[in-house]
């Protein structure tokens, strides 16, 4: 048994269906609900206790595909793969999707963050080719839009975090200049920029207004 599983989960599952065999469909819901997915630990303490055989319960979990044997991740992609997605280019979504979380279809990332899969139809044929994150429809889509729909989290920080890095603490006057696009002072500081500099830099154009003031883009 892994050191990490922690099978008295199971405890309230197991006593709400004691001595019915017949839910067998319904347990395995609820244990997945728990884990995520269904451990061997899980699955052999369901076959001890309800007196289910293995063979019965394995049969059960390998014919319907909403049940999961291996761990899943966090959230889940979906790319859908129907008539409509496929013709409209769905293969080039799933490898930009493959691309971006190093897996393929069917595997879920090492930190089980993502999990990926392919599925015949989602029902969005109007807005093909599309996917599906989580909960969330994506259609119309193209290989940039899927890889910025899951682009990785620990990515966006670290890409943040080197941009900010950037920007010095105290600016000089208006003589300093920052690499990066020309922005309208008027702009600068307001909801839109995100920069928060707006004061200083209103400050610089006041004391010297022959002066341009540059900043980079913080995306």
């Amino acid at each position: 048994m892994s050191m990490d599983m922690d099978l008295s989960l199971l405890d309230p599952v197991l006593q709400k269906h004691a001595g019915r065999g017949d839910a067998l469909i319904t347990i395995l819901q609820e244990i997945q609900e728990v884990y995520s997915y269904l451990p061997e630990e899980a699955l052999n303490r369901l076959s001890r206790e309800a007196m289910i055989p293995m063979s019965r319960i394995y049969a059960v979990v390998t014919f319907y595909a909403q049940f999961y044997l291996n761990p899943r991740g966090r959230q889940t992609v979906r790319v859908c793969r129907g008539t409509a997605c496929h013709v409209r280019g769905a293969s080039r979504i799933l490898e930009a999707v493959e691309r971006e979380l190093g897996i393929t279809d069917g595997e879920t990332t090492p930190d089980l963050e993502y999990s990926l899969e392919t599925v015949a139809c989602i029902g969005a044929c109007a807005i093909a080719p599309a996917m599906v994150v989580n909960e969330n429809t994506h259609g119309k889509m193209t290989p940039s839009k899927a890889a910025e729909a899951i682009s990785r989290k620990d990515k966006k920080e670290q890409k943040v975090e080197l941009t900010r890095a950037s920007i010095p603490d105290q600016w000089d006057t208006g003589s300093y200049r920052l690499p990066g696009i020309r922005l309208p002072v008027s702009r600068v500081g307001s909801s839109t920029s995100g920069a928060g500099f707006g004061d200083e830099a209103v400050r610089i154009r006041e004391k010297h207004p022959s002066q341009a003031c540059r900043m980079p883009r913080v995306v």
